[in-house]
């Protein structure tokens, strides 16, 4: 998606990127679980698409996880992580993926 990005302040200056994607990103890395990588659907479509995840990696579906600034608050998030590592925090909603994607 798109992003606004540019130096700001006079004395002391700072890089920074804004708009939604931004947003999104930042969120998905603050709810994430250690050793995944967390997305979105729409970004578990474009690595399916491209034949999924690198050699050694699988991808779970994670479930409902409450993130700040999306509509309705709740968003349906994915997990990349090394083959193997299933492991899923207690809040997930399943902890037998019903998604499982590996590219070898």
């Amino acid at each position: 998606g798109g992003a606004v990005c540019g130096v700001v302040g006079h004395r002391r200056r700072k890089f920074s990127a804004w708009g939604h994607t931004v947003n999104l990103a930042s969120r998905m890395e603050s709810t994430g679980e250690p050793g995944g990588i967390q997305m979105t659907v729409e970004m578990m479509r474009q690595v399916q698409a491209q034949g999924g995840p690198p050699a050694g990696y699988t991808i779970h579906r994670r479930g409902d996880v409450y993130v700040k600034g999306v509509m309705n608050g709740v968003m349906t998030t994915y997990v990349v992580k090394p083959v193997g590592d299933i492991t899923l925090s207690e809040e997930s909603s399943e902890e037998v993926p019903d998604l499982s994607l590996t590219h070898n």
